[in-house]
């Protein structure tokens, strides 16, 4: 028996706090770099910023991106981190530039 994985549908989502989202988030201090976009529209992300892919949107701050992505927002709905969950762990992905 095999099993085939696949991406779940895009979900229709509230999109008004996805500027909020834009921006460079790291990990660590010295770490890896993951940038988030929005094109007309829709939202991007990747570690590339030559290469985003475009996220599946599941609820208004919550995606699949190879991983599931959640965005925390304050109040302000500008997002301070991403929280990406794998399969050994979530990674932290904290803020740097707008």
């Amino acid at each position: 028996m095999a099993v085939v994985t696949t991406d779940p549908p895009a979900q229709p989502v509230a999109t008004g706090s996805w500027p909020g989202f834009v921006g460079t988030y790291q990990l660590l201090a010295d770490g890896w770099t993951f940038h988030v976009a929005l094109r007309d529209g829709v939202l991007y992300g990747g570690r590339d910023p030559e290469k985003l892919k475009r996220f599946i949107p599941l609820t208004p701050d919550a995606f699949i991106l190879e991983g599931t992505l959640i965005f925390v927002a304050g109040d302000d709905h500008v997002a301070t981190r991403i929280v990406d969950f794998w399969k050994f762990g979530p990674l932290v992905w904290t803020r740097v530039t707008r």
